[in-house]
């Protein structure tokens, strides 16, 4: 079965690859950055993206001269900032360990910060040849189909079985183009919703198309709806400057600065929370002059409501938990902002 799978991909493949900035490469650097990048951002940001991020650290060692600051504002707006200092920690690394150069081997790779092991494989087969199936998303959804898996993928049983058939299914002679192959089929032809089946260059071969019911595959652990926070933030200013915190170590969005402020908790009131938060991570008494709006913001995992405030000090004690600064509003540009920030400034620029 598996060689009316392999020939047919390939083929497919030569005349209908997606035209990426990143694709014809066998620089590994530039393919660790597209695969890094890949990972929860889309695909339309981060044609934009990639070629900025390159001109600006071309080289391992470009970025393991770069200070942690300078490497999240260059990240700015993608998300999971933890991929940033994680790929900045292996520039680091290899700087040190491998003469700025990574290593080439799966088994080297998949021991550096933020390389797990579809991207190891990913890198390994595309700049090295090595036969390592590279498993994302969209490979899991085309295996699944084509062999109507039936274990649950988000579950062990499920993921060793589709690992088991990636490797039985990979081409030994283009294990790199083998693996982009299947991963543009996955976002091109089948797709999670609506496949193009008619489409597909497999779908003869197909034991989930055959089947009449393709979309059943592949089995997985309904999604929890996200959870709704409220936050309370407020704009304080000073001689012509506003007051931005930094997130602390160990939290999400680690090192990245926003206005103060923090969650809504239960029995409390949206106002109250402000004056509360701000007196925990700043050490201030403010007092809330008026709401200024509120805007959305959505993560993978939560919706947040942010509420804005103005609000001015009533005492400057500078005893709470987080580093301060005070930044002149057209200063805010050269620093790592989340973009649920971003949205409140572009309120308080108003």
């Amino acid at each position: 079965m598996e060689t009316r799978f392999k020939k047919p991909l390939l083929d497919w493949y030569r005349k209908n690859s997606r035209k990426l900035p990143f694709r014809g490469s066998k620089n590994p650097w530039k393919i660790l950055v597209s695969e890094i990048m890949l990972q929860q951002t889309t695909m339309e940001t981060i044609l934009n993206r990639y070629p900025l991020f390159i001109k600006q650290f071309p080289t391992i060692s470009s970025l393991a001269k770069a200070t942690e600051q300078e490497a999240l504002k260059a990240w700015e707006g993608l998300g999971y900032y933890r991929r940033i200092k994680n790929l900045r920690n292996t520039a680091l690394i290899c700087c040190k360990k491998f003469n700025g150069k990574l290593p080439k081997k799966y088994s080297e790779l998949i021991l550096l910060p933020g390389i797990g092991e579809y991207t190891a494989a990913a890198i390994s087969s595309i700049c090295h040849n090595e036969k390592k199936a590279a498993i994302d998303g969209n490979v899991t959804r085309v295996i699944s189909r084509f062999f109507s898996v039936e274990e649950n993928v988000s579950k062990s049983i499920g993921v060793k079985k589709i690992k088991k058939l990636a490797n039985k299914i990979l081409n030994s002679e283009s294990p790199g183009d083998h693996n982009q192959a299947i991963m543009d089929l996955g976002s091109m032809v089948c797709t999670p919703k609506n496949p193009k089946c008619l489409s597909c260059p497999v779908s003869k071969s197909c034991s989930g198309f055959n089947s009449g019911d393709a979309t059943k595959y592949p089995i997985k652990n309904k999604k929890n709806k996200s959870p709704e926070v409220d936050v309370a933030i407020a704009s304080i200013k000073e001689n012509g400057k506003i007051l931005l915190v930094q997130r602390p170590a160990g939290t999400m969005l680690e090192g990245l600065w926003e206005l103060p402020g923090g969650k809504v908790e239960k029995n409390e009131s949206i106002k109250e929370a402000c004056v509360r938060e701000i007196k925990e991570e700043t050490g201030m008494s403010i007092r809330v002059d008026r709401k200024m709006g509120t805007v959305k913001h959505a993560y993978t995992h939560l919706k947040v409501r942010l509420h804005i405030f103005e609000a001015s000090i009533k005492d400057h004690k500078k005893n709470g938990s987080r580093r301060l600064i005070w930044t002149n509003v057209n200063e805010i540009e050269t620093l790592p902002i989340p973009t649920g920030t971003k949205k409140a400034l572009s309120i308080i620029r108003k």
